[in-house]
């Protein structure tokens, strides 16, 4: 984690992660869940990759396809 970023309160002060989490702990939960949809999100893609990946005859262009649709069905 890079603890010299320079971050901003709701007030627009400068603070590292650690004062943003302390002043404002409703802030910091809700970016660990928004975090948590992304990390999920991109394992639905990851499985739907591979699974493109390993059939036959697939064109590149319905790889994104299948993979787009994956994600909306899957991580809704």
């Amino acid at each position: 984690m890079d603890t010299g970023k320079i971050y901003h309160d709701s007030e627009g002060q400068e603070c590292s992660i650690w004062q943003a989490v302390r002043r404002e702990p409703d802030w910091a939960a809700s970016r660990i869940q928004v975090g948590e949809i992304a990390i999920a999100r991109v394992a639905v893609l990851e499985k739907a990759l591979k699974e493109i990946a390993d059939m036959p005859d697939v064109r590149s262009d319905e790889c994104c396809i299948i993979a787009s649709h994956a994600l909306d069905t899957k991580a809704a």
